[in-house]
């Protein structure tokens, strides 16, 4: 009876660690999956638009290999905040962490969105920390470039 007690203490203890741990990531969570969803819907519409074969099945395995990585990148950015602690009262480094894969979903749902209307075009979010301007950003694809 001891040693239920005791792996039933050890269970809840490690427990409650890591529901805190993923209560304070769970906003990040959230914006995740609405940058899935989003590019899903956009990444549908560019592929019809390509008059390429939509698969459900392979759009709900690359959108659930995204929730898992995207899960790993939240959980990496927390794990770096909480060892490194934070500097001037924000965690920097998972910011950092969060700001970079975020970034890459952003360009992907805006290449995305332009494909689905036909405008050969890109935007580089990273570009947005250094460009004061709008149009700065907007690039021009491959396609349009030749």
């Amino acid at each position: 009876m001891s040693e239920r007690n005791i792996a039933g203490s050890a269970t809840a203890a490690v427990m409650s660690q890591l529901v805190s741990f993923y209560t304070s990531l769970a906003p990040f969570m959230i914006l995740a999956a609405v940058l899935i969803i989003v590019d899903c819907r956009f990444g549908v519409r560019a592929a019809r638009r390509r008059k390429d074969v939509i698969r459900v099945s392979r759009m709900w395995r690359r959108s659930f290999n995204k929730l898992i990585d995207y899960f790993s990148w939240i959980t990496v950015a927390g794990v770096f905040g909480s060892v490194f602690g934070e500097f001037l009262g924000l965690p920097v480094l998972s910011f950092g962490i969060l700001l970079v894969v975020y970034g890459i979903e952003l360009s992907s749902i805006f290449s995305n969105y332009f494909a689905s209307r036909g405008i050969d075009k890109k935007i580089n979010v990273f570009k947005l920390l250094g460009k004061s301007k709008l149009a700065d950003i907007i690039e021009d694809t491959k396609e349009n470039k030749k």
